[in-house]
């Protein structure tokens, strides 16, 4: 996965190199932000040890709207994945209120797709 870092998590001027591993429903990724971020960024994603929680949605935009309603705050555009295994899927980060990271997955929507 190498989408753009600043559409998707606010990190600026990074690369992320992603691993993942499948545990039946549910997917673990490990990400590294190349360079790490820096002093002057306190709550970015790109800190070592930095944990995010990641909801796959059907409707990204409503989505966005509720957490607005309270108080989480998108960090960037939503991010179109245009190639591999994952096209077509859109992705945003939210920063919390109170700190913490929240990311949003929209995948693209099959007829009778259910998750």
């Amino acid at each position: 996965m190498k989408p753009s870092p600043r559409a998707t998590t606010g990190v600026r001027g990074a690369t992320i190199r992603a691993a993942t591993v499948t545990l039946g429903a549910h997917r673990i990724e490990l990400l590294q932000y190349d360079p790490p971020a820096q002093k002057h960024e306190p709550t970015s994603p790109s800190h070592a040890g930095v944990v995010h929680i990641a909801l796959t949605v059907r409707d990204l935009d409503a989505v966005i709207d509720v957490c607005g309603r309270h108080g989480w705050q998108v960090v960037g555009a939503p991010h179109l994945m245009a190639s591999g295994p994952r096209a077509g899927t859109r992705i945003i980060y939210l920063d919390g209120p109170r700190g913490g990271h929240l990311e949003l997955i929209a995948p693209p929507q099959l007829p009778n797709q259910q998750f």
